[in-house]
């Protein structure tokens, strides 16, 4: 079972997000152990995204406590939490550090074209191995876009 990922979090409210909120008894259970704590105002849970949004009095409890209710309402319900409370999304911990999401799209495309111009090059110069490589190179990139955008497809 993967970690629970903190999708957003901010004062008086955070989304929590982990595969096993897809399931309806477990996602029920972990809405009824936060909306039983003191401070939580609502808990929601989306079985279908198998995400939960917690809203909170941001003056009853500060980060750490939010942070801290989460990891035991995790155990409880038998979740594998996080255990440095990082608030990043899963889906960004694989990108290089510096490189937002923004960043890698537009690196990804750019190879892509440059790939494409050298395969386009190779072959008119009569260069077969560079041809093969170079477009080996863009199908790889290319598999990489259309995977970043699959849900659109």
């Amino acid at each position: 079972m993967t970690d629970v990922h903190i999708a957003s979090f901010i004062d008086g409210r955070v989304r929590v997000r982990h595969r096993a909120l897809r399931d309806a008894a477990t996602a029920e259970q972990a809405r009824a152990l936060l909306t039983a704590a003191s401070g939580v105002r609502t808990a929601t849970v989306n079985c279908h995204a198998g995400s939960l949004l917690l809203e909170y009095d941001f003056k009853a409890l500060d980060r750490d406590g939010v942070l801290s209710l989460l990891r035991r309402v995790g155990e409880l319900a038998g979740l594998k939490t996080a255990g440095n409370g990082e608030c990043m999304p899963a889906r960004r911990r694989c990108l290089p550090k510096g490189l937002n999401r923004a960043q890698a799209l537009r690196l990804v495309n750019r190879g892509m074209l440059a790939t494409l111009a050298a395969s386009l090059a190779f072959v008119l110069t009569g260069r077969g191995r560079g041809h093969v490589a170079a477009g080996s190179a863009f199908l790889a990139l290319n598999a990489l876009h259309l995977y970043t955008y699959r849900r659109k497809l």
